[in-house]
């Protein structure tokens, strides 16, 4: 194999520099380099003019001369790098993703430096001893009643009234607000409520209604949160002029059977609407509490591991989000510049608040992956096309064309580490909740692989 990669056996000293990182010092055997030299030389000769040499007769110290030692040197560096990468992935165990720039640490002998970035492995510690009690949804009556008069609202009429807003009334209000001397907002009828906050306006706005008369105009300053989500906005003090056209008071229905009857359904008595909205809050709230079980668990096994995450792999990771975060944006007929510009930040703030995010999302995969090689979970091909059968059900017209990208390439591979992690994590709440305790001792380290690389 070295001899196909035409290096010779090099000495190499290995030394960690980070996570997933590490350096290499690699002493190059002087009849290899030569050979690199000699590549670069035929590779060059033909392509430059010397004076006082026809073109491609020039000998090899004058094109070393001519275009620099230091920058021919590095082009042999760089053409014999990756032979000499391959060699030392198969003599140092190595699954090398990324490298740095090749430096020179010394001339003689001639030894190069680089940093380079491998695939983590996983050790998971003893996730088989976790054992996590699992949490009991219940429903309180309060907490129907309050669903119940939710649904009031919902059902409500608005009455205008003759006298000064009061909280929780209706305003139907025109709206100006400033920024120095640049509007930003105007509105024309818009309703809010009296008292209450507002998404798009600073937080005081709706208490600023409260007394005001229809016809009358007020005018006052308020001033933005600094994390408000319009990043133009945070941290800024705004006037507003605000002219009330209506005021309206909700005029809520009697709770009883008649009402029971009115709501989406067939109910017949309130009774009836209360027990369905009792086993319907009982059912959210065993989901969230299945969830966040779930969550607890996986955040359980994730502190007993040790992951080392290369950067190269949250790049990766940081990328797709922005392509997602592009095509959501494509969906809404608007682009990724219009949302930097709406909301303050430039593309690099952007993908720097995403890094935590994107690291978070592939150590949770390599974990997974971990466990799901420890455990010796599978995909078989039944599961895999129930998969892509859920998902092409939900495409309409573009079934066919889904199916065909989940059942082949990296379509397919995508979906097969989705049902792979799931079934891992579904094995990790099944320890969990699990009485007994661990019966056999478990493997504590799998190698883990980001997301496109596996295999089913």
């Amino acid at each position: 194999m070295l001899a196909e990669s035409g290096v010779q056996p090099v000495k190499v000293t290995t030394e960690k520099v980070g996570e997933a990182q590490v350096a290499l010092n690699v002493e190059v055997d002087p009849a290899t380099f030569e050979d690199a030299r000699r590549k670069v030389y035929r590779r060059l000769v033909g392509s430059i003019r010397i004076p006082g040499f026809r073109p491609g007769k020039a000998p090899i110290y004058v094109v070393e001369r001519f275009v620099g030692r230091e920058a021919f040197l590095e082009e042999a560096l760089n053409d014999l790098a990756p032979r000499i990468l391959q060699q030392v992935q198969e003599t140092e165990g190595l699954d090398i993703l990324a490298r740095s720039a090749v430096e020179v640490a010394q001339l003689e002998p001639l030894t190069i430096r680089m940093v380079v970035q491998v695939r983590p492995k996983v050790e998971l510690g003893n996730y088989r001893s976790i054992r996590l009690e699992r949490p009991v949804a219940a429903v309180t009556d309060e907490e129907v009643d309050q669903r119940l008069e939710d649904l009031r609202r919902r059902y409500a009429t608005l009455e205008p009234v003759d006298r000064p807003a009061e909280a929780g009334d209706r305003v139907v209000a025109d709206i100006t607000g400033w920024v120095g001397d640049e509007e930003f907002v105007r509105r024309e009828d818009y309703e809010l409520t009296a008292g209450e906050d507002s998404a798009i306006f600073p937080p005081g706005f709706g208490q600023q209604l409260i007394g005001r008369a229809r016809g009358e105009t007020v005018e006052f300053a308020l001033t933005y949160p600094d994390d408000f989500q319009v990043g133009q906005l945070a941290g800024k003090e705004a006037r507003f002029r605000v002219t009330v056209n209506d005021i309206k008071v909700e005029r809520l229905p009697e709770l009883d059977d008649e009402f029971a009857r009115t709501v989406e359904g067939e109910f017949e008595t309130l009774d009836q609407l209360r027990e369905h909205i009792r086993s319907e809050l009982l059912r959210q709230k065993e989901e969230q509490a299945e969830n966040e079980y779930r969550r607890q668990v996986l955040e359980a096994v994730i502190a007993g591991a040790n992951v080392e995450i290369p950067p190269v792999m949250v790049e990766q990771q940081v990328e797709r989000m922005v392509e997602d975060l592009a095509d959501r944006l494509a969906q809404m007929r608007l682009n990724l510049v219009q949302y930097l510009r709406g909301t303050g930040r430039t593309e690099e703030q952007l993908r720097e608040e995403f890094r935590p995010q994107a690291r978070r999302i592939l150590l949770e995969q390599l974990v997974l992956d971990a466990v799901a090689e420890a455990e010796g979970i599978e995909v078989t091909e039944e599961e895999l096309r129930t998969e892509a059968e859920d998902i092409g059900g939900q495409a309409g017209e573009a079934r066919d064309q889904v199916m065909e990208f989940f059942t082949q390439g990296a379509g397919r591979e995508h979906l097969v580490n989705i049902i792979r992690r799931r079934r891992a994590l579904e094995r990790l709440v099944e320890i969990a909740a699990s009485p007994e305790p661990p019966t056999e001792t478990e493997p504590t380290e799998g190698s883990g692989d980001d997301e496109g690389n596996q295999s089913a």
